[in-house]
């Protein structure tokens, strides 16, 4: 039998030694980390992606349900389960927030331990397997191949649509940090953003993140991107982790992202549950998102995860969709028309065109988030 890898944080060494010592023996557990606090079980997770981790709430340096925001973003298919002599409900909450999967309360009688975690473990892996990644559609990005496919334009209002039409709290977080536009497009002045954010300390813990999120006047709230091109901004970690934290204030969290697909993107775009591919309608842009999509298959994000928004930016040498579902090989999930006319009033009044007049682009805008919402992946 394979055993299950484990990592353990405790910071009682008597206790944790003590724990390793009942998982190794069991002949069901390879112990990959032990450790005396989260910040060393993170390291170690980060090391490892364990299948199981079990989490002391009290620990020095950082504590355990801190550590389970940051691991479940982190390692996102390690089953993290927490250890505590409290029965407080309210700790118990903000650990299931922060990505813990059950509690076992100590102490805890040695075989009682061994089957409470298999059986955790088991129960997770089942109600993983039975539920469809499709159903899940929290975190949204938005990208596209090259620049000037309308990838910001459309983020930005789908986050509206969500806000307004469908009355959902949404987060529009710009990772672009070549050409961060989000805060513009939504009519605030550049603040603290991002950049500041990832260079402030513990940059993970959600009471931090919420200093750098604005709300803006069309109801989305707003963490901005660089006021400056910062391309080796985003190379710092934690970009996962500041992801999974804030998706327990928001409904949904739409990411604008650069038009860029390297490892370390990849590794952020594996932490989104949709990823909107945004074609524009010249040549060009279908090109190039054909070798995107060739490269987005060779990393593990599964295709189904991907949906194609064609978006018209130009009535100029328009190719037919049918003609651009053909060479690149994918459906069309959703087909926004051409108003530049409308997007370059809704840009330079610094104010979402959804806001605006009723127009046929705010209308497939509209149809393109009641598809997200809904669930619908046909036209």
């Amino acid at each position: 039998m394979q055993r299950l890898s484990i990592c353990i944080a405790e910071d009682s060494n008597v206790v944790r030694a003590a724990i390793q010592s009942l998982l190794t023996k069991s002949g069901y557990f390879d112990v990959v980390g032990a450790v005396p606090d989260g910040r060393a079980a993170l390291n170690s997770c980060r090391e490892t992606h364990p299948q199981l981790v079990l989490l002391d709430v009290s620990m020095p340096e950082m504590d355990g349900i801190e550590a389970a925001r940051q691991i479940s973003a982190l390692s996102p298919d390690s089953v993290i389960i927490m250890l505590s002599s409290q029965d407080d409900m309210e700790v118990i909450r903000d650990a299931l927030k922060a990505g813990a999967r059950d509690f076992i309360r100590k102490p805890i009688h040695g075989p009682d331990l061994i089957q409470k975690i298999l059986t955790i473990y088991a129960r997770e892996g089942s109600r993983r397997s039975s539920t469809s990644e499709s159903l899940r559609r929290k975190i949204l990005a938005f990208t596209s191949s090259k620049t000037g496919a309308g990838t910001t334009t459309i983020a930005i209002n789908s986050a509206v649509a969500l806000a307004r039409k469908l009355r959902k709290k949404v987060l529009v977080m710009d990772l672009d940090v070549l050409y961060a536009d989000a805060s513009h497009c939504l009519g605030r002045k550049q603040q603290p953003s991002m950049a500041e954010l990832l260079l402030s300390p513990d940059p993970q813990r959600l009471e931090n993140i919420r200093k750098f999120i604005m709300e803006t006047t069309s109801g989305v709230y707003l963490l901005p991107g660089p006021s400056t091109p910062t391309p080796d901004l985003i190379r710092y970690s934690g970009i996962e982790a500041v992801i999974r934290s804030v998706e327990a204030d928001y409904d949904f969290v739409i990411i604008d992202f650069p038009h860029m697909i390297d490892d370390f993107w990849v590794r952020i775009l594996e932490a989104t549950d949709q990823i909107f591919l945004v074609v524009g309608s010249d040549v060009p842009s279908i090109r190039s998102t054909k070798v995107y999509l060739e490269n987005l298959k060779k990393t593990k994000i599964p295709t189904r995860r991907v949906k194609i928004v064609y978006n018209h930016v130009t009535t100029d040498g328009n190719v037919d969709r049918k003609d651009v579902q053909d060479f690149i090989n994918m459906p069309v999930y959703s087909e926004i028309s051409c108003d530049r006319e409308s997007v370059t009033k809704a840009y330079l009044s610094r104010t979402p065109f959804l806001l605006k007049e009723l127009t046929q682009i705010s209308r497939d805008v509209e149809t393109l988030v009641e598809k997200v919402f809904l669930g619908r992946d046909s036209i």
